[in-house]
């Protein structure tokens, strides 16, 4: 995977699940305007007759020369020859000078060549003199740059479209709608390609850059990333535990690890986000790894970091206890009066409308897409769909409907009941005289009742979501 040439980096690490080594490039796209290289302007020689003018070769920077790139400006009609002081970094580029000036990069090829001063001997010839100027600083050791790592990561924060997260972003949507960007069937389900992860960013250094979660969802894409200084540089991300994920909570002991790297490339001066590591989907407890640049103190060392991962619920028993309005009818033997005589009782065949009324049910109950009771989402409130049956009847009488919950757990179920009716067997009629016993009856779905229910809910997740008893701990660093 390859970045374009940008500027100085910050790159985001997020963390993930499949025992591998991998060593990827990543690109950092340039947009906005990067700092400006240093300048060194060489001025022309007072003294034609000193070999070498002093004040030809004390140069003043105009800029920062901790950045990956110089600038060397030379008086009109010049030429001029560069050569390094530390045979360590090999031949010197040739100078092109093009309206006087050129612009050079950094030495080296490691890491560690942004802890060196650099140093070069640079020979300036005008008018057929040569000016041998034996020691000029170009490049100072760039340190740890965590502070201006974080100004810069504000800003992108800030800007209109995030700047290089925001082209991070674009990136990695594209990238995993071809494929390319998660491995080993990560992209099998179409949501799934759709999904935009949750990109965790570092310092340099391997700290977090606020804002940072204090955990995140069970199932959740999320891709590791740290901001880096434009350059070569080499991040390494160890990956502790990352269990899969539990769709209907049923706890499994898989859990997966790696070592991954992430190599930054060269551009103009600025920061640049590098991705390290797969996308990846980690089940509850917690994801524990380190991470480690060359600015990570002390040397050689990685920071722990810990993230919380909240259990995701997808399904739940539910008791409901409300009121049940569907109107139906029952058929008994009572007195009437006799035909044509209102003097004279008759037992008869009777019938009575009535409501179902104050009732239990229980069932099951399916958060749609699911509820991390840490972070509930607004769907989270409402769309929680039961189906109950009466349990002192479940063949006859059936609940479905949504419950309303303000926390998850407890909640109001609203919704639709429906019911067996009952009928009167052979030729049994209403008002048909009965002189003994009760008219025989049945229940049957040809003509069943259909009512609402209102009642109060409770679900088995009642405790962990009133308690948020996630197991998991916060993003801490630890030594």
């Amino acid at each position: 995977m390859g970045w374009a040439r940008s500027d100085l980096a910050i790159t985001r690490m997020l963390g993930l699940v499949f025992i591998v080594s991998a060593v990827v490039t990543l690109p950092a796209a340039a947009q906005g305007s990067p700092p400006e290289p240093a300048v060194l302007t060489f001025g022309l020689p007072v003294d034609n007759n000193a070999s070498v003018p002093r004040k030809f070769c004390q140069v003043t920077p105009e800029g920062d020369l901790g950045l990956t790139h110089v600038t060397l400006r030379f008086p009109a009609n010049s030429t001029a020859k560069l050569e390094w002081n530390t045979e360590h970094f090999g031949e010197a580029p040739e100078l092109k000078l093009e309206n006087n000036e050129d612009q050079i990069e950094r030495p080296g090829d490691s890491p560690s060549d942004y802890t060196r001063q650099v140093t070069a001997t640079i020979t300036v010839t005008e008018g057929g003199k040569p000016y041998v100027c034996p020691n000029v600083t170009l490049f100072e050791p760039f340190g740890n740059p965590d502070e201006s790592a974080y100004e810069w990561w504000v800003k992108e924060l800030n800007s209109a479209n995030q700047g290089k997260l925001g082209e991070l972003k674009d990136w990695l949507r594209k990238a995993r709608r071809k494929g390319n960007a998660a491995p080993e069937g990560d992209l099998r389900k179409r949501r799934e390609k759709r999904a935009q992860p949750e990109i965790l960013v570092h310092l340099p250094s391997g700290q977090v850059a606020p804002p940072f979660p204090a955990d995140i969802t069970e199932g959740e894409s999320i891709q590791m990333a740290i901001i880096m200084p434009q350059g070569d540089h080499k991040v390494k991300l160890n990956l502790g535990t990352c269990a899969p994920p539990e769709t209907f909570r049923i706890k499994t002991d898989v859990e997966g690890g790696g070592t991954f790297w992430a190599t930054g490339q060269d551009g103009e001066p600025d920061f640049q986000i590098l991705p390290v590591g797969p996308i990846a989907k980690c089940g509850p407890d917690a994801v524990s790894y380190t991470i480690g640049t060359e600015y990570t103190e002390p040397a050689n060392t990685e920071v722990a970091h810990k993230l919380r991962i909240n259990p995701k619920y997808h399904i739940a028993a539910i008791v409901a206890l409300g009121w049940d309005g569907a109107r139906g009818q029952r058929f008994y033997a009572g007195d009437s009066p006799g035909a044509g005589d209102d003097t004279t009782v008759e037992r008869r065949i009777l019938r009575d409308r009535t409501t179902e009324g104050l009732i239990a049910y229980v069932g099951a109950q399916w958060m749609i897409g699911g509820v991390d009771y840490r972070n509930m989402r607004p769907r989270n409130y409402f769309a929680n769909l039961f189906v109950a049956v009466n349990p002192a009847a479940p063949l006859n009488d059936i609940a479905w409907g949504f419950t309303f919950t303000p926390s998850g757990g407890l909640g109001l179920s609203i919704g639709m009941t429906l019911h067996q009716s009952t009928e009167l067997v052979g030729s049994n009629e209403v008002l048909q005289p009965l002189p003994t016993g009760q008219p025989e009856t049945r229940t049957t779905w040809n003509n069943p009742n259909l009512g609402y229910f209102i009642g109060f809910a409770v679900d088995t997740n009642v405790f962990r979501a009133l308690s948020k008893a996630n197991e998991g701990a916060v993003p801490v660093p630890q030594d």
